[in-house]
């Protein structure tokens, strides 16, 4: 009965956006819808305590305690330095630990089954398929009204960005299959080829750059790794980066030639470098101005006092939305979660942040060998990860509440699965 608390989450944060969308507009939720997460979290933990106490979980085999711990004491820690609210504080770490929580127990609880993560994994790609079907329809919808810009209707019950970030989880999944197995049915093929249509129509183009680069990345990952991925294979994904490399780079530098911009963003201009009147550059630095010793910069400014927004703190709703209302684009957001981490936690919080997260990835070797299946998991794992990774340098994917719990809940499946696959001494040659 206990599981039913991480799929409700889940599915919480997949149709939450229904009681605060209204047309293309997001309402600020009353107490009571915008305190659920909150509650959730607290009942995750509660959940995670009994199963320490009846031994489900043992803290042994976790991989990411040591970090998650410390994470949670450097943030107590900047709490007490910085004498910041213990209120504010308790809500940042019920944004960030509750699902990781849910990922420890996904993978190591000892009373959840295999039938029940394989369960979990095919509600997963239900919610896209069903959160695709109400985008279409949205979509449609609007395109018969005479509605010319559709980009902001696509997004099933979510935000656009959420929306895309939800669907390309499974596409990295399929995409995975595909370059381990060279296998997919044709309700996969079919998904493969549709699902990417999100991104053109929803406007998440910076959200296309993360994906295919993040497959780069971990098809190089899989190769260094396992040394079992021919090197035809890693030429994929980078045949499909040309192109897209051709119009970005095209459209950075209109007339110019590459080496020509890139000097010109470094040529001296009265006195300054061009590249620090450069506004995404210039943005970040007014916003790092806070940081001028050695408390600050290590141990940030308190959890939930800045660039999160979690205190109320104005200067993060400036930087966060007013700014971008002004500058009319996306591109200029400073309250990423690479910037919100290190802005209340600092350098050595946020390096272990992302310690836990890269700690994800480990797993103690069971046997020289490895089947097909185990390194299909494992390949999702780590695309999934990377791409969450480089997504948090411009965007939010572990400080929002949605992104935040559909990450977790999904990595969590794909290491159980991983770990049960694993244990088949079965060579992959």
């Amino acid at each position: 009965m206990q599981i039913f608390i991480i799929y409700l989450t889940f599915l919480w944060a997949v149709f939450s956006g229904i009681f605060t969308l209204r047309g293309v507009q997001y309402q600020n939720p009353n107490i009571f819808i915008g305190s659920i997460h909150y509650i959730l979290g607290v009942l995750i933990i509660l959940y995670f305590i009994d199963c320490l106490s009846n031994k489900k979980i043992d803290l042994t085999e976790v991989n990411e305690k040591k970090y998650l711990f410390t994470f949670i004491i450097i943030s107590v820690l900047s709490t007490i330095l910085n004498i910041s609210s213990i209120l504010d504080s308790i809500k940042f770490l019920l944004t960030l630990v509750p699902p990781i929580l849910i990922f420890i127990i996904l993978v190591y609880d000892k009373s959840i089954h295999k039938k029940q993560v394989k369960n979990a994994f095919n509600l997963f790609i239900i919610i896209c398929i069903i959160q695709f079907m109400i985008a279409l329809f949205n979509n449609f919808n609007k395109i018969m009204d005479g509605v010319i810009i559709i980009d902001d209707y696509f997004r099933g019950t979510m935000g656009a960005y959420q929306f895309v970030f939800l669907i390309n989880l499974y596409t990295i999944y399929l995409v995975n299959k595909y370059i381990i197995t060279k296998k997919l049915n044709f309700f996969e093929v079919v998904i493969i080829i549709v699902f990417p249509i999100s991104f053109i129509i929803s406007g998440a183009g910076g959200y296309l750059f993360v994906f295919v680069l993040s497959l780069v990345l971990n098809v190089f990952f899989l190769s260094f790794k396992y040394n079992i991925i021919h090197k035809t294979k890693v030429l994929i994904p980078i045949l499909v980066l040309i192109p897209f490399f051709y119009f970005l780079i095209n459209y950075l530098i209109l007339n110019y030639t590459l080496t020509e911009f890139i000097i010109s963003q470094f040529i001296i201009n009265d006195n300054t470098f061009v590249v620090l009147n450069n506004p995404k550059v210039a943005i970040t630095l007014s916003a790092l101005k806070p940081f001028v010793d050695f408390k600050s910069i290590m141990f940030g400014l308190g959890p939930g006092q800045y660039l999160s927004g979690i205190g109320g703190n104005p200067e993060a709703a400036f930087y966060g939305g007013i700014l971008l209302d002004k500058m009319g684009s996306s591109a200029y957001a400073v309250n990423s979660d690479l910037f919100s981490i290190f802005s209340e936690v600092g350098l050595i919080g946020s390096l272990v942040f992302y310690l836990i997260i890269i700690s994800t990835l480990s797993v103690k070797k069971r046997t020289n060998y490895i089947s097909v299946k185990a390194l299909l998991m494992q390949g999702t794992l780590s695309g999934t990860l990377i791409y969450a990774l480089v997504l948090s340098i411009q965007y939010r994917s572990f400080m929002f509440f949605v992104p935040s719990y559909i990450l977790w809940f999904f990595a969590g499946i794909i290491k159980r699965r991983f770990m049960t696959e694993y244990l088949i001494p079965i060579q992959n040659n």
